[in-house]
Parts: C-alpha cells; sequence; structure tokens
C-alpha cells in the first residue's frame, strides 16, 4: 500500500502539490473564520432569585418567601426544577429549566409570576440572576482620592457613577467593591424582651 502510494507521488508531482496548496489555503480560511473568545457564551438553564428580609430566622424566610416562589413557579412550562436555600435574611430559589429552553422569555416569564407573590412588610425587591459565563466582571476599575474621605468617595460613586454605567446598553449590572458601610450592630437582653412581649425582628422594625 505504501509502495503504491510512493509510486503515485513521484509519477504526479503536480497533482499532490495542488493537494497541499489546497489544504494550506484550506487551514488559513478556516483559521481566518474561526471566531476566538476567552469566555465562551456559554449558559446553563438556571436562574437564581435572591430575596432579602432583614432580621428574619432561616424558617421565617423559608415560610414567608422560599416557599410562596417555590409554589408559584414550579408548574411553569420548561421548568426542571426547583430548589430552595432559606438563610438568616435572605432566601435563594433556584430554578432549572430544560435544556434548549428561550432563557430571555423564561426570566421575563419568571418576574411575571413573581411580582403576582405578595409578600409581608420587609420583604426586598427579588433579585434574578442568570448562570450565564456573560455575567463574569469584564470591566474593573479602581478609584482613589488625595482629598476626600473613603467614605466620601463610596457615596460619591454609589449616587453619581454607578446609576449612570448600570444605564449603558449592554451593561447588565454594576457593583462597587471595597467601600465602606455604616452598621450597627445590636444587642438584646432576652429577659427584657420576654417581659414586654417583643422580639428582636419587632424591636429592629420599630427603629
Amino acid at each position: 500500500m505504501i509502495k503504491k502510494l510512493l509510486q503515485f507521488s513521484l509519477g504526479n508531482k503536480f497533482a499532490i502539490f495542488l493537494m497541499v496548496v489546497l489544504i494550506i489555503l484550506g487551514g488559513v480560511y478556516s483559521s481566518a473564520k474561526l471566531k476566538l473568545e476567552l469566555l465562551p457564551d456559554v449558559e446553563n438553564p438556571v436562574i437564581s432569585v435572591q430575596t432579602t428580609m432583614s432580621g428574619a430566622t432561616p424558617q421565617s424566610t423559608q415560610d414567608g418567601i422560599s416557599s410562596k416562589i417555590d409554589n408559584q413557579v414550579r408548574s411553569l412550562a420548561y421548568v426542571n426544577s426547583v430548589q430552595t436555600e432559606s438563610i438568616p435574611n435572605a432566601s435563594i430559589v433556584t430554578v432549572e429549566y430544560d435544556n434548549g429552553t428561550d432563557m430571555d422569555k423564561a426570566e421575563e416569564q419568571l418576574k411575571k409570576e413573581i411580582d403576582k407573590i405578595k409578600f409581608k412588610d420587609g420583604v426586598g425587591e427579588p433579585e434574578l440572576t442568570r448562570n450565564s459565563m456573560d455575567a463574569f466582571p469584564i470591566v474593573a476599575y479602581s478609584f482613589t482620592s488625595n482629598n476626600q474621605k473613603l467614605k466620601d468617595v463610596t457615596k460619591k460613586l454609589n449616587q453619581q457613577l454607578v446609576p449612570k454605567l448600570q444605564t449603558i446598553d449592554g451593561v447588565q449590572n454594576a457593583q462597587l467593591n471595597g467601600q465602606t458601610n455604616r452598621e450597627v450592630s445590636l444587642k438584646f437582653k432576652q429577659k427584657n424582651l420576654d417581659e414586654k412581649g417583643l422580639t428582636a425582628n419587632d424591636v429592629e422594625k420599630r427603629h
């Protein structure tokens, strides 16, 4: 077999040369048309719903948020599974869809269903997040100031820069990290709360 190939090659040098040229040209053309991406557009058919509830226990978030969302969206078309996670102050509901589902339409439908739910006072606006490689941060900036304190720079960026970035076409989200936020920690004496018939959540709501 090899001997016949050698004989053919030696007897048809021009044909072999032409084949090699065509292969090279084909490779060059293919490489020029091939799109290379650092982060390919790979999207899992999953949407996460995160909802906050300040001062709530895991059981409270389960009863007041997670279970309500689960019951509302489980029967939607193309929904494969729904998983809930209830932690202090927050609820995370993960909705997985069938492969091939149009995620733009699925997200729109999911939001409409969640908007129908009546949550009690103190529950934040549910935030929908799609698990996509496109959701990874693409651009990051650092800001410093020699004349202002960090808290002043933080306030200015939150009020002036972040809202403008979020209005740019193609920007899904803009977040500010590394800033300083004022927080107050409250410690309650359970005995005094019991005497007045209050809970820690009741005190937080009044203040």
